[in-house]
């Protein structure tokens, strides 16, 4: 099976480091260290809170590297799925948690002036199942608070 690499991570250098060789005591661990786990961790220790952020493999090596490099609310049909499985509240929460994330993300980008080429842009989801699950997924959608449309444009 053939696995492409995107295009960001061919000529992105992240740090490594050496593998962990002695206990450690710290307030907090935070394991994991894509995208999620560098934000709860930059945001611990912006408030004072000691805490050590450990990764398995490499700094951003797990699903970050696959992606488009992009930050989003939308992680397929998630919120169909999120208020089946479990409420319209979890999945109120769960989309005003990504809502935060993405506005801290932006913060912190423009505060730190870092040169990432950020920008905000459409997110454009598609589905190969058949029926009406797009349908499905924009209802859930508005009915936690997000907006979107139907198209069968991208551009």
């Amino acid at each position: 099976m053939l696995y492409l690499k995107s295009i960001w991570s061919l000529d992105s250098r992240l740090p490594q480091f050496n593998c962990l060789e002695k206990d450690i005591k710290t307030k907090v661990c935070v394991i994991g260290a894509g995208l999620a786990g560098i934000l709860t961790t930059y945001l611990l220790t912006q408030q004072g809170v000691e805490c050590v952020l450990i990764e398995a493999n490499r700094i951003a090596s797990s699903v970050t590297p696959n992606t488009s490099a992009k930050i989003t609310c939308q992680h397929g049909l998630i919120y169909d799925k999120i208020i089946g499985k479990f409420s319209l509240e979890k999945a109120k929460q769960y989309a005003k948690a990504n809502l935060e994330a993405l506005a801290m993300y932006h913060e912190i980008i423009n505060d730190k002036k870092i040169d990432c080429s950020f920008e905000t842009i459409p997110t454009y989801l598609y589905t190969t199942e058949s029926g009406n699950a797009l349908d499905k997924e924009l209802a859930a959608m508005e009915a936690v608070g997000l907006k979107g449309s139907l198209t069968t444009k991208t551009a």
